[in-house]
């Protein structure tokens, strides 16, 4: 046993029994998240693709947010209209 696993056990046996519940259900959060990089890398991914799409239609410097709405209104309504035909 190194140094940190015993550093461990010692903060665990200074917990009372809630408080040790409480460190486990985190200890399992914590091995659960070692997918969350890769979806988290995917969203980020998404983020900057999306980010550099606006960039392109609006500029680098200036989000125009009505006319953004207005865009968005115009291709949901062309959208709808064309669904419906």
């Amino acid at each position: 046993m190194n140094s940190l696993e015993q550093q461990l056990i010692d903060v665990i046996h200074t917990l009372n029994e809630d408080q040790q519940e409480q460190l486990l259900g985190f200890s399992r959060i914590l091995q659960q998240t070692n997918t969350l990089p890769g979806a988290l890398g995917q969203l980020l991914q998404a983020a900057r693709q999306s980010r550099a799409e606006l960039c392109a239609k609006y500029g680098d410097t200036h989000f125009d947010t009505p006319q953004m709405l207005r865009d968005l209104r115009d291709e949901t309504c062309s959208t709808e209209v064309a669904g419906s035909i």
